[in-house]
């Protein structure tokens, strides 16, 4: 196969193994992973300077083969766009200035850098009003429970204050029941 891949001899293969559009895929399930997840490997070797330019793909594989060639203020028609023409004023300041390069670099690692820092505060921010709403929600749970233990509290004072009388009232009983001696026996 690795003959068939880099062969760029073989004409009949250029437009076949220019672009591998490698997919992930289980053969003994028969099921991609995902429609959207694929891998594109370019060979460039088969792209061929005289290949007429009538896409957006082609017109990258052009650059990325020729851009060193081609002059910014020059650009054949089919190459003249604004993302090729941006694509030239930075492959410039990279081949002028090393300088530059690893400042560019260094820029847009800060850049990354930031954004990963972002998405995790937005991360946290997130877990911190859950988790606050969690609280709440706790809070007001608590709220309610304390406000029946208090009534229930009451329910119960009420409950022994009778109980304390009616032990009077039996004990008032009992003593006029030995007064008027009448025997009881002991309860």
């Amino acid at each position: 196969m690795e003959n068939k891949l880099f062969d760029t001899n073989d004409p009949t293969l250029n437009d076949m193994y220019l672009d591998l559009n490698f997919h992930v895929y289980e053969p003994n399930a028969k099921i991609s992973l995902s429609d959207h997840l694929n891998i594109h490997v370019i060979q460039l070797p088969f792209f061929k300077k005289d290949t007429p330019i009538i896409n957006d793909k082609q017109r990258w594989l052009y650059f990325f083969k020729e851009g060193q060639n081609l002059e910014a203020d020059k650009l054949p028609n089919s190459l003249n766009t604004e993302e090729i023409k941006k694509a030239m004023k930075t492959l410039a300041f990279f081949s002028e200035d090393e300088k530059a390069r690893l400042l560019y670099s260094e820029r847009l690692e800060a850049e990354r850098e930031a954004l990963t820092v972002q998405r995790t505060i937005e991360k946290t921010q997130a877990e911190l009003t859950k988790s606050q709403e969690a609280l709440l929600q706790s809070k007001s749970e608590i709220a309610q429970k304390n406000d029946l233990i208090t009534s229930m509290g009451g329910r119960l004072q009420q409950k022994d204050t009778q109980i304390q009388q009616r032990d009077r009232q039996i004990q008032y009983l009992l003593e006029q029941v030995k007064k008027s001696g009448i025997a009881i026996d002991n309860c």
